[in-house]
């Protein structure tokens, strides 16, 4: 009765604690895509870095 108990509580708590695992590793790496975390994409640059200023 005791293993039977300890195998149930064993498939019930592994699922659960690698579902934990995954969701602070998928947190982890969204952290580098918030916004605010770095210059995304050209700006008022051209392809050779040369700033315009639109006039």
């Amino acid at each position: 009765m005791m293993q039977k108990s300890l195998q149930i509580l064993i498939v019930w708590l592994l699922p659960l604690i690698a579902s934990i695992g995954f969701w602070l590793f998928h947190k982890s790496q969204d952290d580098d895509n918030k916004p605010g975390g770095g210059k995304f994409g050209g700006g008022s640059n051209d392809s050779i870095g040369v700033s315009s200023s639109g006039d």
